[in-house]
């Protein structure tokens, strides 16, 4: 089932895409509750995409049988 946020999903969908945002739109970074957008000084989407592609291209270098084991592992 679902897990209800206070923040819509439309509201969600429109805010930035950062490495700090939260599933209930805060900040994980600082201490807000909402996170303030595309003015807020650790908006870092760059850094974001930067973390993703690496942790992706190390997994790839991994064999088969690794990937499953951690993907087991982690999402069940």
């Amino acid at each position: 089932m679902r897990k209800h946020t206070p923040m819509g999903d439309d509201e969600l969908l429109s805010l930035p895409d950062c490495r700090f945002l939260n599933e209930k739109g805060g900040c994980e970074r600082l201490s807000f509750s909402r996170c303030v957008g595309e003015k807020c000084t650790f908006l870092s989407p760059e850094a974001h995409s930067a973390d993703l592609s690496g942790w992706k291209s190390r997994l790839s270098l991994l064999s088969e049988e690794e990937q499953l084991r951690i993907a087991k592992k982690y999402y069940g």
